[in-house]
């Protein structure tokens, strides 16, 4: 069962894309890692409290994606994805 997460700073105002994003996401790791894609698992993790250098700039933003995979695939399947 593949887990993806996208943690990102709630400055940004992209939800609807972020949507999209994972539901790709979902469809590229299930072809990918040869699962049916009702196994594949994403979310988005809006980050309220963050800090980016010295914190000083209300603009800076991040996005961090995150994709686990249970024990059992191969390092090249890892590597594709």
């Amino acid at each position: 069962m593949p887990l993806i997460t996208l943690k990102y700073s709630n400055n940004l105002n992209a939800l609807e894309e972020l949507k999209g994003f994972l539901s790709t996401a979902n469809s590229i790791t299930a072809t990918t890692v040869k699962t049916d894609l009702k196994h594949c698992k994403a979310s988005l993790a809006p980050q309220a409290h963050y800090c980016i250098g010295n914190g000083e700039d209300p603009m800076d933003s991040f996005i961090v994606l995150t994709i686990e995979l249970m024990v059992g695939r191969t390092h090249d399947v890892k590597s594709t994805l």
